[in-house]
């Protein structure tokens, strides 16, 4: 779980510092952010609607975390729901600040409103921020599930017949019980039985799944 957590942390790290520039004015932003391990961040601010959206995808380009924050007078996230890539609600952010308007606290709970992650906001004598603390608790933090694929788009022309053959020509409609050669007369004889066929690996997988 930890590394989801991390995850979880630098998304929302992401969201703070690197749009939060951008909403100065009342203009809707994007922006997409490349991480060193092969995933993406796309980002949709709009302030005039205070919302902030953000897209997370894997290396394919399938979605695995989508968050959706509200946002303040200053463009600063206040608290969100985060969805996995199914588009199941996992967890909540809450946004805590200090009397000088800056973000303090970060919380991400689960559904059960506990705290899995908090990320602590520090900053110099001049104001300047420091690098966020991380802390991640010893309870249930949400399992990242991506979107499904759409299988929608290998489906076949409505008028291209279903049935081809390995040449990819088209099958004439067979009637089996006609097809269906007549048994000669032939003296029975005995034949040894057939060996069974080796279990692939993915076979004997799923015949142990079933055992259990």
């Amino acid at each position: 779980m930890k590394p989801c957590c991390a995850f979880l942390a630098i998304c929302l790290t992401l969201t703070v510092h690197g749009i939060a520039s951008a909403q100065a004015n009342s203009i809707v932003s994007g922006k997409t952010i490349l991480h060193t391990d092969g995933t993406r961040t796309e980002s949709v601010s709009d302030p005039n609607t205070g919302e902030l959206e953000q897209k997370t995808f894997d290396a394919n380009g399938v979605l695995i975390l989508r968050r959706l924050y509200r946002l303040n007078e200053r463009s600063l996230p206040v608290m969100g729901n985060i969805y996995d890539g199914a588009g199941n609600l996992v967890a909540r952010a809450q946004t805590y600040f200090d009397s000088f308007g800056r973000m303090k606290e970060e919380r991400l709970s689960n559904l059960q409103g506990e705290v899995f992650q908090q990320v602590v906001h520090e900053y110099d004598s001049k104001g300047t921020a420091k690098t966020p603390k991380v802390i991640n608790y010893r309870v249930n933090s949400p399992t990242m599930r991506p979107s499904m694929l759409d299988f929608t788009k290998f489906q076949q022309p409505e008028n291209e017949p279903a049935e081809t053959s390995s040449k990819g020509r088209v099958k004439a409609p067979v009637d089996l019980e006609k097809a269906q050669p007549k048994p000669a007369a032939t003296t029975p004889t005995t034949t040894p039985p057939a060996e069974e066929p080796k279990k692939g690996f993915l076979q004997r997988l799923f015949k142990k799944k079933e055992s259990q």
